[in-house]
């Protein structure tokens, strides 16, 4: 049996709220059978993942 997934980096998570959850959505609604998650580790995904829960801690 085949299966088919979608990947998604870790970084669009945050930059890409709105794609995210869009693709977390066709996965629940069986359009993919898994979402593959690729974490970005570097110094800069670190400064990136504070500004952007400071913004949405702020409401922005």
């Amino acid at each position: 049996m085949r299966r088919f997934g979608i990947n998604l980096n870790s970084i669009d998570l945050l930059k890409k709220p709105i794609l995210a959850k869009q693709i977390l959505r066709a996965v629940c609604d069986t359009a993919f059978d898994f979402v593959q998650l690729h974490a970005r580790m570097t110094p800069e995904f670190y400064d990136d993942i504070f500004v952007k829960m400071k913004e949405q801690d702020e409401g922005g």
